[in-house]
């Protein structure tokens, strides 16, 4: 399949069918971070993702910028500005919102260290700093990108060869005696600059790296008029000729390695001093690097960290500490209107973050630390620090940032701080008299409109539950979202609110629609059974039981993942509950030695207990000598409902562990393999292969390779689908894995052929796979084929989340598959236009286990919210990056049109026109390869079969023409019953 055409305006889908302005799919944004849909409920700290980069405009504080962790780059132009005077001041944050500003951007991978920057004299010129891996073949579109306009557009610029950049920082530094500005980007090669206003592609120089010059990898930041700071390992350098003479001076040894570093204001002067965070033998400090005498002087601030953390001398130089999920930064903004003492907490003040939560340095006497938004009194309690409601500002802290009129000696307090949670600020209203110490008090979220939840999955109570609730079902979904809680709302989707289960960094909110009254929500030792919801009055029930040391139901990974729980779905028509069975029914494997994967066994474990107890997990595994060996499953799956002889329990074998350590198999067996357990008698009778025979060897067409990741049709066992990164592969069995063949998704996940379907690359080698213990970089925690959906009532419907092609439907069981195109810009790489409809890193919808449609009754008319009743409804999450949309119908008639032009020459352009009631769409097609192997054009459309009009015969007819391929004339294609029954076309010439 291909790309699509449509007329655009935001998130509204088009068709050619009759005219320009006929809607096929509509699309809402119903994001809890969207004002009007969030109801704060406990925790209102959540409400929005990662935030890794913040920077202000220094001429203009009303611009704010933000680098999502995978959403690139966000600007506000509504930045708290200062109104009123004295005791009456007050800021304007309460009226900011944000819009994506990422046009251009193909890649949105926020490389860690200071990855954005902004020119101080020149403010339209930014630097920002992305992952090298940007999910496609050899990298092509990772590292450094510019923008000179504000972030309206930006463009790529290549530095290291072969693309390896490892970007640590980026920076503007104004030159000696005030001269041009110039940036200065640290790298795996280097540190680069150019002189070029325009910082083109190819102006780019390597500083010379001479005496004492930092080595590679250093973070690089700006001390104003020519001079530079550095921290690499335990030494901290100082340039001041702006390195162009490669000399620089070093510090002594810090007790050691940095992680991060800031220049010293020196009001308009060139900085001096350097402050930075580094480890210890046993913690984190905060020390001052006083160039300004020779030898440079180091002083430390003693900065205590978390008491009883763990031991820091292991973290790495440039990275973060155990404990949280931030990075250990520091700040160090100008109080400018104090004269007479200098150095930190007089002329300037010290923000610092131990990876968990900021704290502010108080000079004293004595000196001091204060955790910023502590929520009680007095000293903080260790054990609460980084466990959530310490604070009020989200913990898991990446960057803070002050706007121009920040002044504490004033007593003016403004400051953005940067989390997992999103954006937070203080300065809401002026205190009399100078603040010493920072601003720790009176933080709010500013992160209306900000779109980078981290939503890898979404699952609801639908219209199937309503034959199992005898008044009916109350229609709702759960958005457990790792970073920020679980989140539900009810039908309508306009008010959110967080469930308060305690799981914080939840990944799991299983529902059967045979139980609309009972979730499994889930977090790495925690299963957490929500009875009665949706949202109030219901109850929780912990599911985890207590284990000796070294034996666990396994999570997943570390962090958050459950590929080792699932629950089995009760099938339509098949002995449904009530009242057997009387509860919603879960699997989990049992791991008896995860951290060594030496002893012990996997099994396989199942909890049917009414009411859910923790008490209810039974071992229903096979006799001893057939189990799997510690660590060897990685990922558990169940179809075919909750009988005996009708559950099917398939497992795919780990590649690697979660601890590192190495996973073994028995005899016969292998990773990424998968294997199917049919239960009978209350038991698995056995475990046979599901990977299929190699019949043709070598390439084994009907075999499964070795499998990253894979999905099971909930209500039908015969039919899967996996995920192989070493081939680049999508493939699918219908016979229970007796055989597979490769599935059609694989173009559309690939977003034919643009990206991978998983791994890291370096260099032109991929490896890491990209199941949940493997992923990370380009594919956050998953593959290319993120999540699939498949619904109980209307069993011919499929969904898939892809995490680079959108979302991808098929009607008829999964033999044929469209692009949703409201979902990616499919027939050009995603970001060639700005933001939506091109949704980065496309949309994850994991496993929404239920019906994924809101069966509706009259398409409504209003354009701001879902009306009710309406149309069926597909709902979606944006991995990390983008809305929570409910796209609307009507889907049983949707169809694509694909077109494959072979032309006699060369063209470097074709498009399709379609004609219709005189009227015409051109299509721009995109280049591709015919079955021929010939160099061809290819693209789609998308559309409504039912709103073509009839021809005088009665059949629906599709006029179009090539242009550009040397063809000419309209030529007609009839829509026929197979077209419609499969919901795909194809014309060809």
């Amino acid at each position: 399949m291909s790309g699509f055409s449509r007329c655009l305006l935001p998130f509204l889908l088009t068709a050619a069918f009759p005219l320009c302005g006929q809607r096929v799919l509509l699309s809402y944004d119903i994001s809890p971070d969207d004002p009007s849909n969030y109801v704060i409920s406990g925790a209102g700290n959540n409400t929005a993702g990662r935030i890794k980069a913040l920077v202000v405009d220094p001429n203009n504080p009303t611009v704010v910028y933000a680098a999502a962790e995978y959403a690139g780059i966000w600007k506000s132009t509504t930045g708290a500005t200062w109104e009123g005077s004295g005791g009456n001041g007050h800021s304007t944050a309460g009226k900011m919102k944000w819009f994506q500003a990422s046009k251009g951007l193909r890649s949105g991978l926020t490389a860690g260290g200071i990855p954005l920057a902004i020119d101080k004299n020149g403010s339209q010129r930014l630097l920002y700093a992305t992952s090298d891996d940007d999910g496609r073949p050899n990298t092509p579109s990772g590292g450094l990108w510019v923008s000179i306009n504000g972030a309206t557009s930006w463009f790529h610029v290549p530095l290291c060869p072969g693309n390896n950049n490892n970007i640590v920082s980026v920076n503007f530094m104004a030159g000696p005696g005030g001269g041009a500005t110039q940036p200065y980007v640290s790298t795996a090669c280097g540190i680069w600059t150019t002189t070029d206003a325009g910082m083109s592609p190819g102006t780019w120089t390597q500083l010379p790296s001479k005496t004492n010059a930092p080595p590679a990898d250093s973070t690089v930041v700006d001390g104003g008029f020519g001079t530079l700071f550095a921290c690499n390992g335990t030494l901290v350098y100082q340039a001041k000729d702006a390195g162009a003479s490669g000399v620089w001076s070093v510090s002594p040894a810090l007790a050691g390695p940095c992680y991060n570093l800031t220049a010293a204001p020196n009001g308009s002067s060139a900085s001096t001093t350097a402050v930075v965070i580094h480890s210890t033998a046993t913690n984190q400090e905060v020390s001052t690097v006083n160039f300004g005498v020779s030898p440079a002087t180091l002083t430390n601030l003693s900065y205590p960290s978390r008491p009883g953390q763990i031991p820091l001398a292991k973290c790495k130089p440039v990275s973060s500490c155990p404990g949280g999920s931030g990075q250990s930064m520091v700040a160090a903004p100008p109080i400018t209107s104090v004269s007479g003492s200098t150095g930190p907490g007089f002329s300037y003040d010290v923000y610092a973050s131990d990876n968990c939560v900021w704290y502010a340095y108080n000079p004293g006497p004595p000196k001091s630390w204060t955790m910023v938004g502590y929520a009680g009194s007095g000293t903080p309690p260790a054990s609460t620090e980084c466990g959530g409601g310490a604070s009020t500002i989200h913990v898991d802290p990446w960057a803070m940032a002050f706007p121009s009129w920040y002044d504490t000696g004033k007593g003016l307090c403004g400051a953005y701080a940067a989390t997992d949670g999103g954006v937070f600020f203080t300065g809401y209203q002026q205190i009399s008299g100078a603040i010493t110490g920072g601003c720790t008090s009176n933080w709010v979220t500013v992160q209306h409109d900000l779109h980078v939840l981290y939503s890898d999955a979404i699952y609801g109570i639908t219209a199937g539950s309503n034959p199992f609730a005898p008044s009916g079902a109350t229609y709702a979904l759960y958005l457990p979202t790792q970073d920020n809680d679980t989140f539900g709302t009810t039908f309508g989707w306009t008010s959110w609110v967080s469930l308060n289960d305690g799981e914080g960094d939840s990944n799991q909110a299983l529902v059967d629609p045979a139980f609309p009254g009972q979730v499994m929500l889930s977090r790495n030792g925690h299963y957490n059974t929500f009875s009665d919801p949706p949202f109030t009055g219901g109850s929780f029930a912990q599911l985890y039981p207590a284990f000796a040391p070294d034996q666990e139901l396994d999570w997943g990974d570390n962090v958050a993942g459950t590929a080792d729980l699932a629950q089995v779905m009760t099938v339509v028509g098949a002995s449904p509950p009530p009242p057997a069975p009387t509860s919603a029914d879960y699997l989990a494997v049992f791991n008896q030695d995860p951290n060594n994967c030496k002893k012990g066994l996997d099994r396989v474990w199942r909890n049917r207990s009414n009411p859910p107890s923790l008490g209810g997990w039974t071992d229903i595994d096979v006799g001893i000598p057939a189990s799997f060996l510690p660590c060897d499953i990685g990922e558990i799956q169940a179809s075919g409902g909750h009988a005996n002889g009708s559950l099917n329990i398939y497992v795919l074998t780990a590649l690697t562990s979660y601890s590192g350590a190495p996973v073994k198999y028995p005899p016969g067996r292998s990773g990424g393999q998968i294997y199917r357990g049919v239960v009978s008698g209350g038991r698995i009778t056995a475990w046979t292969p599901a990977s299929g025979n190699c019949t043709k060897p070598p390439t084994c067409p009907d075999a499964l390779p070795v499998a990253d990741n894979f999905f099971v049709n909930p209500y039908d066992h015969r039919e899967l689908y996996a995920v192989s990164a070493a081939t680049n592969l999508i493939k699918v069995s219908r016979d229970s894995g007796k055989h597979w063949e490769t599935s059609p998704l694989t173009d559309l996940a690939t977003n034919h052929g643009e990206y991978r379907l998983g791994g890291s690359e370096s260099g032109g080698v991929v490896t890491n796979g990209c199941n949940i213990l493997r992923g990370g970089g380009p594919f956050g925690q998953g593959c290319g084929l993120s999540g699939m959906a498949f619904d109980a009532f209307k069993s011919k419907i499929r969904v898939a989340a892809m995490f680079y092609g959108g979302v991808g439907f098929s009607r008829d069981s999964g033999q044929h598959w469209m692009a949703l195109d409201i979902t990616n810009n499919n027939h050009l790489p995603c970001w060639p236009v700005p933001g939506p409809p091109c949704l980065l890193l496309s949309n994850n919808l994991t496993q929404i286990v239920a019906s994924v449609f809101f069966d509706g009754e009259t398409h409504g008319t209003s354009k701001k919210k879902p009306p009710i009743p309406g149309p069926d409804q597909l709902i979606y999450a944006g991995l990390r990056g983008n809305s929570i949309r409910a796209i609307l119908g009507p889907f049983e008639n949707l169809t694509s049109l694909n077109f494959t032009y072979t032309p006699s020459g060369s063209p470097k352009q074709v498009s399709v026109v379609i004609h219709n009631a005189g009227l015409a769409q051109t299509i721009p097609l995109r280049t591709c390869t015919n079955t021929s192997g010939k160099r061809s054009f290819c693209g789609s459309l998308l559309f409504d079969w039912q709103t073509v009009a009839p021809s005088p015969s009665g059949t629906r007819v599709i006029q179009y023409q090539y242009v550009g391929g040397g063809a000419s004339g309209i030529e007609s294609y009839p829509l026929t019953t197979a077209d419609i029954a499969n919901g795909v076309a194809s014309v060809s010439n």
